[in-house]
């Protein structure tokens, strides 16, 4: 019986809804929404203002000691209080893409399965913990977002984080090598799991590591918000005309990863201009 009454006490728990224990952009801005050419927040005072962003996105959770160190909650904490981000990127390694995952990813084993869910609670509970954003990103970086595993991994998130006003759905990080009509099947499947649980912002990539942010407006997908990535000298002056263009599109991108370093994911660290385009500047660059 006192098992029994344990394991009701741990499943009672597990289900209770976390809360904030201090004032951040969540409870300042709200929900964030696609409001035409502006990113807003769902309180009253920024309904209908540009809401900018800024925070981290973190590298593959299906990588090294050194990057899944990272996805824990005292990390999280460290980098809110010492670099005050306001939002932070959890990007799940879904298979073995560039290196040898030790079966770490999403789909690489079971195991992986179970270690991503863990990083993932941990990652969604601190950002929740601690009023900032939180990015749960499917990140893959091929021309196979893997359609029917992604569906019925977010909609577990949605059912078990939709609800919170922190959270923000990444359907497919990059899908390169991908089609953009192919990519708008994938993110509309995906959109409608998670319909079922969650109204939240849902960002949409494009081909070519998320060079073409211009291309998701004319693709036929459900109400969600294209990316772009910045992140080397060979994409960017490729992104400040694609960015500029798409000003003109009543939905402007949003910059989920900004780096300096190219797009092969080659660790020699390039110099870089800053972005300059107003879209860039306003709608947050994390990374």
């Amino acid at each position: 019986m006192k098992k029994i009454l344990a394991i009701i006490g741990l499943a009672a728990a597990s289900a209770m809804a976390i809360s904030a224990s201090r004032l951040g952009p969540v409870s300042t801005y709200g929900e964030l929404k696609a409001n035409g050419g502006k990113l807003s927040g769902s309180c009253p005072d920024y309904s209908n203002k540009a809401v900018q962003v800024k925070g981290m996105s973190l590298f593959w959770s299906s990588g090294a000691d050194s990057s899944t160190v990272f996805y824990t909650e005292k990390a999280v904490n460290a980098m809110v209080r010492q670099m005050n981000i306001e939002v932070i990127r959890f990007a799940m390694g879904v298979t073995q893409e560039k290196f040898q995952d030790q079966g770490r990813g999403y789909l690489s084993s079971e195991q992986g399965k179970t270690l991503q869910k863990g990083y993932l609670k941990n990652v969604v509970n601190a950002a929740i913990d601690n009023d900032i954003y939180v990015i749960i990103d499917w990140h893959i970086e091929s021309a196979n977002g893997n359609t029917s595993e992604a569906v019925e991994f977010f909609e577990y998130a949605a059912q078990e984080y939709g609800s919170y006003n922190n959270v923000i759905f990444e359907v497919w990080n990059e899908p390169t090598g991908a089609s953009m009509s192919t990519v708008a099947s994938h993110a509309n499947s995906v959109i409608a799991a998670i319909r079922k649980y969650s109204d939240n912002l849902v960002l949409v990539g494009s081909p070519e590591w998320s060079s073409h942010p211009e291309q998701c407006a004319q693709a036929g997908i459900q109400i969600a918000r294209r990316i772009s990535h910045v992140r080397s000298t060979s994409t960017r002056q490729r992104t400040r005309r694609v960015t500029a263009a798409t000003m003109i599109v009543p939905l402007r991108p949003f910059l989920p990863e900004f780096r300096y370093l190219p797009p092969n994911g080659a660790r020699s660290a390039l110099t870089v201009t800053a972005p300059r385009t107003r879209a860039q500047a306003r709608h947050g660059l994390i990374g």
